[in-house]
């Protein structure tokens, strides 16, 4: 009988423990809870009082910008108010945005002018390069007359196409080909003591498109024997002109018979025809020189 009261006290107490142990994790669980609601219910309230302060700031600076613009306009208004009716009263004070510091730089040293000579060669550098056709007479007879041509073509002629234009112009002669800078406007010159020299062309002329460009004299030879000629192709930069592609020949100059007596007889007519059967001797030399000419020019050698 003892051993069963035991055993149902020992079951009521178990009961009881169980009970105490529920109601201990209730009630931790209880408490728990409100501590936890707050952080949630804290989180939205806190992103709305930052959004509501930045909405101030944001009205504050729009009316602080307002309020400068009005005060600004204010003192403009009374300035040209002033000015007008003569007052001496000062505008009022103007709001100024913040100047910010920049970067200053420091002045360079002082570059001395170029030259005439350098600004020379700085155009030289930028120039084009087309070519140069020309002919010469390789010999020649005192009395006659012959043709020098030189013909200048761009970038975009070719090389073939100027010699054949040069050759064209003066067929029968040989045409030699070089390279030569080139400006839009250029100058060729022909020069020579020992020849007349009778320009065919402008001194000047201009040097575009694909076409050619070409300049003529006509040279007689003052004497016999090697005779110099000097072509010269002209650039004209800063002001300055500049030789910058020139040809030498000599040409073989023959002395034409025919033409020494003429030669002679204009320069000694007087002398001639004042001595006795002057005008006899020089009928038969005049004579003699003449069938020689016409026989050389219907058999040339």
């Amino acid at each position: 009988m003892r051993a069963a009261w035991q055993a149902r006290w020992r079951g009521y107490g178990m009961i009881l423990v169980a009970g105490l142990a529920f109601a201990t994790v209730s009630a931790g669980c209880a408490k728990q809870q409100p501590m936890e609601e707050p952080e949630a219910q804290r989180a939205p309230a806190a992103a709305a009082d930052a959004a509501e302060a930045r909405k101030e700031a944001v009205e504050k600076e729009a009316a602080d910008r307002k309020k400068a613009a009005a005060e600004k306009e204010a003192a403009i208004k009374q300035a040209a108010g002033g000015a007008g009716n003569g007052s001496a009263a000062g505008p009022a004070a103007v709001h100024k945005p913040i100047q910010h510091n920049k970067p200053t730089l420091a002045p360079l040293p002082d570059q001395p002018p170029a030259t005439a000579e350098e600004k020379l060669e700085a155009a030289v550098r930028h120039l084009r390069v087309g070519g140069l056709a020309y002919s010469f007479p390789e010999t020649m007879k005192t009395g006659q007359q012959d043709d020098v041509v030189a013909s200048i073509g761009s970038d975009k002629v070719t090389a073939a196409a100027l010699q054949a234009h040069v050759a064209a112009a003066e067929p029968g002669q040989a045409v030699n080909l070089e390279q030569t800078p080139i400006t839009t406007k250029m100058k060729m010159t022909l020069t020579s003591a020992d020849f007349d020299i009778t320009p065919q062309s402008s001194e000047e002329q201009m040097v575009v498109g694909t076409t050619p460009t070409t300049w003529r004299w006509t040279v007689a030879p003052k004497h016999s024997g090697e005779l110099h000629l000097h072509l010269a192709a002209i650039i004209e930069l800063e002001n300055l002109q500049q030789d910058f592609t020139t040809v030498d020949r000599d040409v073989a100059v023959q002395v034409d018979p025919l033409n020494a007596v003429e030669t002679f007889i204009e320069n000694n007519w007087q002398w001639l025809l004042s001595g006795s059967g002057g005008v006899a001797v020089v009928g038969t030399v005049w004579g003699f020189f003449r069938r020689k000419k016409t026989s050389e020019d219907k058999d040339p050698v």
